[in-house]
């Protein structure tokens, strides 16, 4: 009973060690190609980012060569810009 016992222990062992191998084996393969994949989508994601940063850029700068540049706001102009008429605003006029 004892040499049946240790032969039935023996490829019960071999068995579930067989098994975690190419477990682990499987497990590495996976992280791997995730890590790739990982690597790739970061790739181009910065592409793309650096696309649409130089698409953004030449968009203001079409827009920013037809329009004349805006007027330079004062200080004390806390709720946005006069007109040339009203001048800038003195500190009695200055929201609180």
């Amino acid at each position: 009973m004892s040499v049946t016992s240790f032969a039935i222990g023996f490829v019960a062992g071999w068995a579930v060690r067989s098994t975690v191998e190419s477990s682990r084996e499987l497990a590495v393969d996976v992280a791997a190609g995730t890590h790739g994949i990982f690597h790739k989508l970061v790739r181009a994601v910065i592409a793309e980012r650096e696309f649409l940063e130089d698409l953004w850029s030449e968009a203001k700068v079409r827009v920013g060569a037809d329009q004349p540049p805006p007027e330079p706001l004062h200080a004390n102009d806390v709720d946005g810009p006069r007109s040339r008429e009203e001048g800038p605003r003195t500190e009695a006029e200055a929201p609180s």
